[in-house]
């Protein structure tokens, strides 16, 4: 049996909805698949839907983002409860820091004279089938190169 246990979504940096996901994953021949999109669990109901509609086993799963000293790790959970609130409020946690370095990313290349407006960015709605998130993808439409790990520059600096 063939497995992925690292999956991504438009609930996250993926591109695909849940069941295009598992759609492509069914066409490579995988059964088993855990879906772990960064920092939410909200792709887990509609993934589990779309894994039982093909026939494929789901393990709910979520990807953490942490900073621990100078270092930027992601912890996969697999097999986690997507209703606990405890994971919840720490998913929620996570997700606003990447927003507010995200935020600041953008305030500080418009101030270096970057082709870039923290106003624009504030009214700029992600496309989730581009990947990434809204920084990422505000960065792209302005002509940055959005692909990983490239667009991750704009961020280590």
């Amino acid at each position: 049996m063939l497995a992925d246990l690292h999956a991504h979504t438009q609930f996250s940096d993926g591109s695909f909805t849940p069941q295009q996901c598992a759609d492509a994953a069914k066409a490579a021949g995988v059964a088993l698949l855990a879906v772990c999109d960064h920092n939410t669990v909200d792709g887990i109901a509609p993934m589990r839907a779309a894994c039982e509609k093909n026939g494929q086993t789901l393990i709910a799963g979520t990807e953490i983002d942490c900073l621990c000293d100078a270092f930027y790790l992601h912890v996969l959970g697999l097999g986690i409860d997507e209703n606990n609130q405890n994971l919840r409020t720490l998913l929620k946690k996570c997700s606003d820091i990447l927003d507010w370095m995200s935020d600041d990313l953008i305030a500080a290349m418009e101030k270096d004279g970057q082709n870039v407006s923290v106003a624009e960015y504030n009214a700029f709605v992600r496309n989730p089938a581009h990947g990434g998130w809204k920084g990422i993808d505000y960065l792209g439409s302005k002509g940055f190169n959005a692909a990983y790990p490239a667009c991750m520059e704009h961020y280590a600096k």
